[in-house]
C-alpha cells in the first residue's frame, strides 16, 4: 500500500551514508581531530545506543519468545559485528549496515585530508571496495548490499569538499536560483518529484549491483534537490530526522517480532500509529542514552546521523 516508498529503502540507506561523510567531513575540516579523540568522540555516538538496544532486545526476546542466540552471535553484536541480514532469523537484520559504516568511521582519521579532502574520499571508496572484491567468506551474507551501498559515503566527503572549495560558485548559483526561483520553482519540483517517481518504480532492485547502485543514487539526488529547493521547513521531518538513529536501531524488530498493529489494524492506520510510536520509543532511548552517557562520564552529543539535519 506504500508502493513505491516501499521499495526506497536503499535509497533511504544511501542517504545515511550520504548525510555521515557529508557531515563529519565539515565538522572535521572546521576543527581536525586526532585519530584517538575522533574514535572516542564518534564511536561512542554509534555504541552507546546499540548496546543499549542490544540489551533491550536480547531481554525481550528471552522473555517474550524463549529464545537464545549463540554466544558467539551476541558478542560479535556488541561489537558492532554483522555478516548477515537475515530479515527473519537475525538479531536485527538492518544492523548490516552499522558494520560498514563502523568501517568508514575507523579509516576516516586515518585518510583525512583537509587539503586533499577528495583524494581521501577516493581512498575511502576503493579500500572498502577492495574488500568486496576479495569477497571474504565471513562477509557472504552482506558482501552483496555493500556492493549497492559503497559509493555514498565517499561521495558525501565530495559534496563537503566541493562546498567548502567552491563556495562562491554555489553562492551564485543559489542567489541565481533565488532570483528566478517565483517561476522556477514549481516546474523544477515537477520534474523532480516525476524523476524521483519514476526511478522508484524502476529501481533495478535485484538486478546486476552497479545498475541498482546507480539508480538508487540518482533517486536520492533528486530528492534532495526537491528538498534544497523546497520553501518550508517541515517541522514533521526535522523531528524524525533528529531521532532518525535511534529509530533506525530498533524499528525492524518492533515492526517484525514484536508486531501487533499490522495484526489487527488496516495497514495504513497500523503505519500512522507506528511513526507515532517511534518517535516516543526514539525520545526515551535518547534520554537513557544521555543517562549512561553522564553516569559514564562521557558528555552525549548528537550522533553523526544528525549533524546535517
Amino acid at each position: 500500500f506504500l508502493f513505491p516508498l516501499s521499495i526506497l529503502a536503499g535509497v533511504g540507506v544511501n542517504l545515511f551514508f550520504l548525510l555521515s561523510g557529508f557531515g563529519i567531513s565539515l565538522s572535521q575540516m572546521k576543527r581536525k581531530l586526532h585519530p584517538l579523540q575522533f574514535y572516542k568522540r564518534r564511536l561512542l555516538k554509534l555504541f552507546i545506543p546499540l548496546w543499549i538496544t542490544l540489551c533491550i532486545l536480547l531481554v525481550l526476546d528471552v522473555v517474550v519468545h524463549g529464545h537464545l542466540y549463540q554466544t558467539m552471535t551476541v558478542v560479535k553484536a556488541f561489537l558492532g559485528i554483522f555478516t548477515s541480514a537475515n530479515l527473519y532469523t537475525d538479531i536485527n537484520s538492518p544492523l548490516w549496515y552499522f558494520t560498514l559504516i563502523l568501517i568508514y568511521y575507523l579509516l576516516f582519521p586515518l585518510l583525512f585530508s583537509r587539503k586533499y579532502l577528495w583524494v581521501s574520499a577516493l581512498l575511502l571508496y576503493v579500500i572498502p571496495l577492495s574488500i568486496v572484491k576479495i569477497d571474504p567468506h565471513f562477509l557472504s551474507g552482506v558482501v552483496g548490499l555493500y556492493q549497492v551501498h559503497l559509493l555514498a559515503f565517499p561521495l558525501g566527503m565530495l559534496l563537503a569538499w566541493m562546498i567548502t572549495t567552491q563556495k562562491g560558485a554555489f553562492l551564485w548559483v543559489r542567489n541565481l536560483y533565488q532570483r528566478w526561483s517565483k517561476y522556477t520553482y514549481l516546474p523544477l519540483a515537477i520534474v523532480l518529484l516525476a524523476g524521483a517517481a519514476y526511478l522508484s518504480i524502476h529501481s533495478n532492485v535485484g538486478k546486476l549491483a552497479y545498475l541498482e547502485q546507480y539508480t538508487s543514487l540518482i533517486t536520492m539526488f533528486l530528492i534532495l534537490l526537491l528538498f534544497v529547493i523546497k520553501k518550508r521547513e517541515s517541522r514533521l521531518l526535522s523531528l524524525f530526522g533528529l531521532y532518525s538513529y535511534e529509530i533506525y536501531l530498533f524499528h525492524w524488530p518492533l515492526l517484525y517480532r514484536y508486531d501487533l498493529m499490522y495484526t489487527h489494524l488496516p495497514a495504513s492506520v497500523a503505519t500512522s500509529l507506528y511513526m507515532v510510536l517511534f518517535i516516543v520509543i526514539a525520545v526515551g532511548l535518547q534520554k537513557l542514552v544521555r543517562f549512561v552517557s553522564h553516569i559514564s562520564g562521557h558528555t552525549a552529543e548528537p550522533s553523526a546521523f544528525k549533524h546535517t539535519y
